[in-house]
């Protein structure tokens, strides 16, 4: 394809899978169950003196939301989803979850959804694109904070997006991100809000980062070729799956071992710094399948989708902005996962090895 059609077809997938959605996990169902058949074996440790009241998971049929409701129910803990569509969510979630209607835009249901729970933990996982009709991410989360508080929820673990796209409101998530952060403060109830890096499960879909993905189909070439705007970027990627653990073992954890986590957004990300060009190695190694990168440009390409009126100017140069904060400011590497699971963060090899061969 040419570099214009690419980066206007990219465009288009955009419109379908929105960069706020690179942060929280957002695919279309095809995708996550791909990568939700990876999950088996994923575990956490409880300590004796941990939580074992009731937690509800907002976003469970989400990316993250949906491994932390697993966690849960697999350790015993009594585990309830707020799901609008609750068919959907029982054909993604376990039997051990219940499930529970309601809308983060009707405070009533949320209220209901709160009491019949009993829960004293949430955990709240939302993306809501920018273009959407109607309340945005952050009053869709602000409402989640409130009726959380009206129904004595002691304790909330939010996912965010890296520190860098919060510092960087210019980017359209970091704006959602930063007053959804402000009304979790504001709402009594104490929190963590974990700011995630740039999933390493976002490579398998097409469109924000790769342009087509590495999807069975396209690595079934030879030679596979991708591009993407982050070929010679290091980001400290980080396994959603890792995430989850942690959100899990916080929500799991005695007051004590609370205690140093409240009120504070700790930095979520991978072992190291990796380019897209070095996870096309990961998975050309795992795949036994040859596959190059190449890089694309992401002001001459906002700049074609503008004109080309595929997306409005100020759309244009909001993405751009996300786009150069995530491929330029995104490279730090934390120790927080492995201070608070036990476990080191999945290596992008262990990462290919396990997603190169999915379905």
């Amino acid at each position: 394809m040419p570099r214009a059609g690419w980066h206007i077809a990219c465009a288009l997938l955009l419109l379908l899978l929105p960069e706020a959605g690179a942060f929280t996990g957002s695919f279309l169902p095809a995708q996550r169950s791909r990568v939700a058949a990876t999950t088996a074996g994923v575990s956490m440790a409880l300590s004796p003196d941990g939580f074992r009241g009731s937690i509800l998971v907002v976003g469970a049929t989400g990316l993250v939301g949906g491994e932390v409701a697993r966690l849960l129910a697999e350790h015993g803990i009594a585990t309830h989803a707020l799901a609008r569509d609750a068919g959907r969510a029982r054909q993604i979630l376990p039997a051990g979850v219940n499930i529970l209607r309601g809308d983060l835009g009707d405070q009533e249901s949320l209220l209901a959804a709160l009491r019949t729970s009993g829960a004293e933990r949430m955990f709240v996982a939302t993306h809501r694109p920018a273009s959407a009709k109607g309340p945005t991410q952050a009053e869709l989360e602000g409402n989640a904070y409130r009726a959380a508080a009206l129904e004595g929820v002691q304790y909330i673990v939010k996912l965010s997006t890296a520190p860098a796209v919060v510092g960087s409101p210019g980017t359209g998530v970091g704006s959602v991100h930063s007053l959804s952060e402000d009304a979790l403060k504001e709402c009594g109830v104490s929190w963590t809000s974990l700011r995630s890096n740039y999933f390493l499960q976002n490579v398998l879909r097409p469109g924000l980062a790769v342009g087509p993905g590495y999807t069975p189909k396209l690595l079934a070439e030879s030679p596979a070729k991708i591009r993407s705007w982050f070929a010679d970027s290091p980001i400290s990627m980080v396994d959603s799956r890792d995430v989850a653990l942690a959100a899990a073992t916080l929500l799991c954890s005695s007051p004590e071992e609370l205690a140093p986590h409240l009120s504070q957004t700790p930095s979520l990300t991978g072992p190291r710094a990796v380019t897209m060009k070095q996870v096309g190695v990961a998975f050309g190694g795992a795949s036994g399948r040859e596959v190059r990168v190449e890089g694309a440009d992401i002001d001459a390409g906002m700049q074609a989708l503008a004109k080309a009126g595929v997306l409005p100017a100020p759309a244009a140069e909001s993405l751009a902005a996300f786009l150069q904060v995530v491929g330029r400011e995104c490279a730090e590497v934390t120790d927080t996962l492995e201070a608070l699971t036990g476990t080191p963060p999945r290596t992008l090899e262990a990462f290919a090895k396990d997603y190169a061969d999915q379905p």
